[in-house]
């Protein structure tokens, strides 16, 4: 944890909580944990967060979760942003499951 704590210090990495994240822009490298807990307005609001410059996203996004450790009922079934995310993104190359 004492690396992370420097990172830190160095303002190289910043966390924030997910409800501070309406109305800023990110261009960097968003990593994002436990995402199966989010809904997919949650999840839709992360991801708009991403600046976009003449139609080319600046920044990455990694969403990190388990559809099979939901622990909110508000993320279910088809409300689960992660199972929503799966299944829009799987075409993509990039991505990582």
């Amino acid at each position: 944890m004492e690396y992370t704590e420097q990172l830190i210090a160095r303002e190289k990495i910043n966390m924030i909580a997910v409800e501070d994240i309406r109305g800023t822009n990110y261009n960097d490298i968003l990593y994002i944990t436990e995402v199966q807990n989010y809904d997919v307005d949650m999840l839709k609001t992360v991801l708009e967060r991403m600046e976009i410059e003449d139609g080319n996203e600046r920044g990455r996004i990694i969403l990190d979760g388990d559809k099979r450790q939901i622990d909110t009922p508000y993320a279910e079934g088809s409300n689960c942003g992660i199972t929503v995310c799966l299944k829009y993104f799987k075409v993509l190359d990039t991505l990582g499951m």
